[in-house]
């Protein structure tokens, strides 16, 4: 009985996270922004609500899987909550996006310096 618990725990939080990363896009925080941002030369990112839904949710899906055969590009989404522990406040602060701006996408490009420039 306590296998059929556990398969049907698996099962929603798989169900869950498919629902929130769009295939191709790679779920960005604050504590590997910085390190995927500066290994790719150019760099996609949508800042977003942390579950996001809708038409522009889908257009940027579409984006990233037309775009996952570009070397050298990384499709990045930042989902950000409001509420709890509001995980990954902080980048949108950083970048200066705001809750009324999302969905955002900022297109980063790592300068000569090694810095990544939007």
């Amino acid at each position: 009985m306590w296998f059929f618990s556990i398969l049907t725990v698996l099962v929603l939080l798989d169900s869950t996270t498919i629902a929130h990363n769009c295939a191709g896009c790679t779920p960005l925080d604050t504590l590997v922004f910085d390190k995927l941002i500066h290994a790719f030369p150019t760099s996609l990112v949508k800042f977003d609500v942390a579950y996001p839904y809708g038409d522009a949710h889908d257009e940027f899906a579409k984006v990233s899987k037309d775009a996952a055969d570009v070397d050298n590009l990384i499709i990045g989404e930042v989902g950000i909550k409001d509420y709890g522990e509001k995980d990954n406040e902080d980048l949108g602060a950083r970048f200066n996006v705001k809750k009324e701006d999302y969905p955002a996408v900022i297109l980063f490009i790592r300068g000569e310096a090694g810095a990544a420039e939007h």
